[in-house]
This record gives C-alpha cells, sequence and structure tokens, in this order.
C-alpha cells in the first residue's frame, strides 16, 4: 500500500492544488459547488452512486456510496474555507520544500485528497470499497445555517459503524477526541431614541445598555476555560447626535460539557431581564452550532482500532488531544458512533494566510486512513 501512495503523490497534490485553486469560502456557493463537481468525478471513477444535495443560500452537500445495505465506513469532511473571493488568486497553491500553501490546504482540503487517494490505493490495491461512504458538507465552517446537513449526518449515524473526520491536525499529529461546543449568541437591545442635545433626559440609550450587558457576560468566562464567552460583533446607532434607540452584540461561546451550557443560558436570562439603563429591554438568541464532543467508550474504541492498526504495520502509536474548535465529528460522537477527528495531514496556522501542510504528513495520514480501511474490511465483526 506504501509504494502505491508513494507512486500517486504528484497527483494527489495536482488533485489538492486543483481543489485549493478554487475560492469556496462558506458564502461561495458557485464555489464550493465547483469544489462538488471535482469530487464527485473523483468518486464516480472510483465506482461510488454520488448524490449532490443543493440550497438557495449554502453551498452542496456530497453524499457518495454503493447503494448497498452493508454497514458503513464514513469519511467526514468539508469543502467550504473560511476565506474570501480572491484569495485563491491572491494566494496560490505553493510548495517550498516539504511544505504546501494555500486557502484551505489543511483545512481541510488536503484531508479531501487524503479520502480520494486512500481509496484510489485501496482499489489498486485490490481492496473492496463497498462499506465505505463520504459526506462532505457545504457550510461546515460557519456551522451549516442554510442546509439540512445536521439532519442528513443523524440519518447517516443509524447505518454507519466508523466515522473518520479530516479536520485540521496540529503538527504534532495528535487525533481529537474533544472538543468544546460552539454557541452563537446575538442581543438585542431596544431603548428609545431622542435628541441628544434638546432632548437628551427623554432618551434611552441602546448602545450604553449593551455595553453593560457586554461587560457581565465577558465576566461570566471561567478561570479554566470550559466556558469562553468573546463579543465578537457590535453595531447600533445612527447620526451621533441622536441617542439611540437599537444595538446589537453577537457572541462565541465555547461550553466543555452541557452543564456549563444550562448553567450559562441561566446566567443569560437573569442578565437580560436586568436593566442598568431605564426604558431599555433586552431579547437574545442563542444558537448551537455544534455540542460538545465528550470522550465516551465508542471515540476510545475508535482510538483502539487507529492504534491496532498502527501497531500491525509497524507505525508509532497516536498520541490524542481535546482542543476548543467545534467541528462536524461532534455530532457522531453525541450519536454514540465510534468517530476519529483531526485525520487530516499535518500542519498548521489554519484560518490564516500563513496555513501550510506537511507533504509527507499527507502521505503518513493517507497510508494510515487506507490500513485502517483494509482492517475493517477485512475484519467483518468490527
Amino acid at each position: 500500500m506504501r509504494s502505491i501512495i508513494e507512486k500517486n503523490i504528484g497527483a494527489q497534490l495536482r488533485l489538492l492544488e486543483k481543489l485549493v485553486s478554487i475560492d469556496s469560502g462558506s458564502g461561495n456557493i458557485k464555489g464550493v459547488n465547483a469544489v462538488s463537481e471535482v469530487i464527485k468525478q473523483e468518486l464516480l471513477d472510483l465506482g461510488f452512486s454520488v448524490r449532490l444535495f443543493s440550497y438557495e443560500n449554502a453551498g452542496n452537500c456530497l453524499v457518495a456510496d454503493f447503494a448497498n445495505d452493508h454497514s458503513k465506513i464514513l469519511l467526514l469532511g468539508h469543502m467550504d474555507t473560511v476565506f474570501p473571493d480572491g484569495e485563491a488568486a491572491n494566494r496560490p497553491f505553493t510548495i517550498k520544500g516539504d511544505r504546501a500553501y494555500g486557502p484551505g490546504v489543511l483545512d481541510m482540503k488536503g484531508g479531501v485528497s487524503q479520502m480520494i487517494f486512500a481509496l484510489k490505493a485501496l482499489k489498486e490495491h485490490g481492496v473492496s470499497l463497498d462499506r465505505v461512504q463520504v459526506l462532505l458538507g457545504g457550510d461546515e465552517e460557519v456551522g451549516h445555517p442554510n442546509s439540512d446537513v445536521v439532519k442528513i449526518m443523524e440519518k447517516l449515524s443509524k447505518t454507519t459503524d466508523f466515522v473518520f473526520c479530516f479536520e485540521s491536525v496540529r503538527i504534532d499529529g495528535k487525533l481529537v477526541t474533544g472538543r468544546k461546543g460552539v454557541v452563537e449568541l446575538t442581543l438585542d437591545v431596544y431603548g428609545k431614541s431622542a435628541h441628544a442635545g434638546n432632548d437628551y433626559q427623554s432618551g434611552a440609550n441602546a448602545i450604553l445598555e449593551l455595553s453593560h450587558k457586554i461587560i457581565s457576560l465577558q465576566a461570566l468566562n471561567a478561570p479554566d476555560f470550559s466556558l469562553t464567552v468573546n463579543a465578537g460583533n457590535i453595531t447600533g446607532g445612527g447620526a451621533i447626535n441622536i441617542v439611540p434607540d437599537y444595538a446589537q452584540a453577537s457572541f462565541d461561546i465555547r461550553i466543555q460539557n452541557y452543564e456549563k451550557y444550562i448553567a450559562f443560558e441561566k446566567s443569560l436570562k437573569k442578565l437580560c431581564a436586568n436593566r442598568n439603563v431605564s426604558g431599555t429591554s433586552c431579547e437574545y438568541t442563542l444558537r448551537l452550532e455544534y455540542p460538545p464532543m465528550i470522550q465516551n467508550d465508542a471515540i476510545t474504541l475508535m482510538i483502539d482500532l487507529v492504534n491496532h492498526v498502527c501497531t500491525d504495520n509497524g507505525h508509532p502509536p497516536v498520541e490524542t488531544c481535546a482542543v476548543g474548535g467545534g467541528a462536524d465529528s461532534s455530532y457522531f460522537a453525541m450519536y454514540g458512533v465510534p468517530v476519529v477527528c483531526a485525520f487530516g495531514p499535518r500542519g498548521e496556522k489554519n484560518h490564516t494566510s500563513e496555513e501550510y501542510i506537511i507533504i509527507d504528513g499527507l502521505k503518513e495520514r493517507t497510508l494510515l486512513l487506507a490500513e485502517c480501511i483494509e482492517y475493517i474490511q477485512n475484519h467483518q465483526n468490527y
């Protein structure tokens, strides 16, 4: 298997370059759909049946399988990036030494290339792919607000035995077995407008009230970072000589477990009911983008399987860690399906202009994925 992957690395890098060269930010529906068409053709060439689910305000979701009743090995990922239109032209795919650079090369187009070339190696090696299924979302980076990808994941979880998620991995190659939940909070504060010079006392300043609430919310940050609150965006007001009657703030909330979430919402309700500025009112909206991923027996089983394959093939055992970022793997953990996350290539600085992967790491993880799938295929009791 190793010799096949080594032989194909040039073609794998060419596919990766093709993917990175397509702007596919979450809001670029045309770009995400273009990526889905490239991957669709690769999977059709491997014999898969491929379905594309389209949406008005999100890029395609791709699901591929062999349309049979076999239990499934799910390869999970996404096709969107965090980068704006024009980034691919401004910062094209580049190889320098043993590193490859470009928008989304680590998160997660490198991982997508691993899926394809592990499957190509297996087919060339004579291993059946009939238990393999692929799911690639088109709006993962924003938490799937405009698609039904979460419903698709829930449906697939009922027929899935193992999930490999290709989120970006750190430079040390550790697999992820724990993630914080991600919650989006929006506060809407309403006040009363008035002339700031002639009738100031009749107004109720929504921006001032919102400022008090931001400070109170930031004070809820836990010392151990098991709950973090970050005010990321504020808007409100108009002309500076008018007392503002509306202001809004959006927050990123990270939670280690559901207990923290329940306690936070209780504090939030109390905070919104209290007023520092007379005549104002407050409403809030909470949206759970990703549930927390808490290591359980199913995840431990998955790590044991990967390490068994490592031992059989002379690789060092994998190490694991917990991280603060959300991912689709968290849903499968919540559904109780064995899942391992951060199976992508080694690299650093995802979501930045310095993002890169280690090419040797790309080959390592492509090989390990192929070996894991082969092992599962050969041990039907798994």
